[in-house]
């Protein structure tokens, strides 16, 4: 098997610290990873319940060297947070990795560090998404108020299917009753004795999906945070899996139905699109990579929701909007961050420093520079959310 790339370290985890981000994993227990098959490199790890014996390449150069490291279990916080002194600014930094029923609770906390902050940076670079409900909860925490998305039914679709020949065996009737039902506005508002009015910077990169990006949507589009990174994943629909056994008792199987696309609450989607970047990065070695690719077979490689999804797997309205194009009414001061950090001369500036420095550090290092600006200029940000009747 490959040698295994370490992608993040908890902070309180043992293992911080003795290894990086960055890291290169090349062997275990004294034995070279890509001599050993995925079973024994599980028969490995699972021997050694307690310590395990890795030879690491570092990052940033050098020779490898050997760790030891503890074995830990307990639940994985979806969310950490972190204080940052940058410039003589205290700058809070959220990694959310996954939406989860904790995610809110693994933020608050850290209240202290929020509440006290300058600025804060969302870092949802990575982040799949998982619990639809959840960014609303974490949105809540930094709106007044307002809408945080809608649910609009995929009944284009279905009505579609079912005009097809065939009744599929009473299936399309199930879909049309799933997509009739009518979804109410979901509010941001549901933490209502906290929030958080400094500004925000939401990081995202091409591996942000889902929830992520149903978050970064909701802060946008309420002129809430500034949104800097790579292009979104852009999958912005609600699925839900029906089982085909009674249907067909032979083959059995499962159909996946798309039952809603989300929409923010000015009407833009981000399905097989991106959200919206104030500041765009091309930092991602993801998208790096995979035009390495492309270049070498000539082929495409798909990496977003545009590249994977089949034409018609969900029908919108004819006169959509999308989220990556909303650009007509930013505000003045949105404008002048985006005018701040736009110029040619700027992002030589910050290219050349970060020559020294991996591509994710790098995006994290923009986005200070932007939390650092933000909290210089506007110690309360002006626009917390837009009341809907």
């Amino acid at each position: 098997m490959r040698p295994l790339k370490v992608s993040y370290v908890w902070p309180d985890s043992k293992a911080f610290g003795k290894i990086f981000p960055g890291d290169v994993i090349v062997g275990i227990n004294d034995k070279e990873i890509q001599s050993l098959s995925s079973e024994e490199f599980d028969q490995e790890w699972k021997l050694h319940k307690d310590k395990i014996h890795v030879l690491v390449k570092p990052s940033q150069g050098g020779e490898s060297q050997f760790v030891d490291l503890e074995m830990e279990s307990g639940r994985v916080p979806s969310a950490y947070v972190s204080s940052i002194a940058y410039k003589d600014h205290a700058i809070a930094y959220i990694r959310i990795s996954s939406f989860n029923d904790y995610t809110t609770k693994d933020l608050m906390e850290h209240r202290e560090i929020l509440e006290d902050s300058e600025a804060i940076i969302i870092d949802v670079r990575g982040n799949p998404g998982g619990v639809s409900k959840m960014s609303c909860q974490v949105a809540g925490l930094f709106l007044e108020d307002g809408v945080c998305k809608i649910k609009q039914p995929n009944r284009n679709k279905v009505e579609e299917i079912g005009s097809r020949e065939g009744d599929y065996n009473g299936l399309v009737h199930l879909m049309l009753r799933d997509v009739q039902q009518e979804i109410d506005p979901i509010k941001s508002n549901v933490n209502e004795d906290t929030l958080i009015d400094v500004p925000l910077v939401v990081l995202v990169n091409s591996s942000s999906a889902s929830a992520a990006e149903a978050l970064t949507m909701t802060l946008q589009q309420h002129n809430r945070a500034i949104v800097v990174g790579e292009p979104s994943f852009g999958k912005g629909i609600t699925q839900a899996w029906y089982s085909l056994k009674d249907i067909n008792s032979i083959f059995g199987g499962y159909l996946t139905l798309t039952l809603f696309f989300i929409q923010s609450h000015k009407g833009k989607i981000y399905q097989a699109d991106t959200v919206r970047r104030h500041i765009e990065l091309s930092h991602d070695p993801i998208v790096q990579a995979n035009q390495i690719i492309e270049q070498r077979t000539g082929q495409p490689n798909p990496i977003r929701e545009k590249d994977y999804a089949s034409e018609g797997h969900v029908i919108v309205p004819a006169n959509h909007q999308k989220l990556s194009l909303d650009v007509a009414d930013d505000p003045e001061e949105v404008r002048s961050i985006m005018k701040a950090f736009s110029s040619d001369q700027v992002k030589t500036t910050f290219d050349q420093l970060c020559k020294n420095q991996s591509p994710e550090e790098c995006e994290v290092m923009w986005s200070l520079e932007v939390a650092k600006y933000m909290s210089e200029h506007w110690p309360t940000w002006p626009y917390l959310g837009t009341p809907q009747s």
